[in-house]
């Protein structure tokens, strides 16, 4: 199991899904388009949307998950502006707890 797991049980499916040594690959770990996504770096998973959320994230001072999202989007080309509003619409639109959109 690698160094990142959380020390409860990781699925079958979630260890294959991200390139774990000895794991069961699956036929459907593609996109729409029929690309590997398994043979992809981890990075470019990750940018296919092909990663790992925590579903309580762990809070880092002084980092807030809006920095962490405008920091990607900047990564990624795009301009930041607007993605505090994204994500407060996001947050309400799944019910997702505001307190985490904002919390330093």
């Amino acid at each position: 199991m690698p160094s990142w797991a959380p020390t409860g049980r990781v699925s079958r499916r979630c260890r294959s899904d991200h390139g774990a040594p000895r794991a069961t690959r699956y036929r459907w770990v593609s996109d729409p388009r029929g690309v590997d996504l398994l043979a992809l770096p981890t990075w470019q998973r990750a940018r296919a949307g092909l990663f790992l959320a925590l579903q309580h994230p762990t809070e880092v001072p002084g980092v807030s998950l809006e920095s962490v999202v405008a920091e990607a989007t900047r990564t990624d080309g795009r301009a930041p502006e607007g993605i505090h509003d994204a994500l407060v619409a996001e947050a309400a639109r799944i019910g997702f707890d505001e307190r985490f959109v904002s919390r330093p």
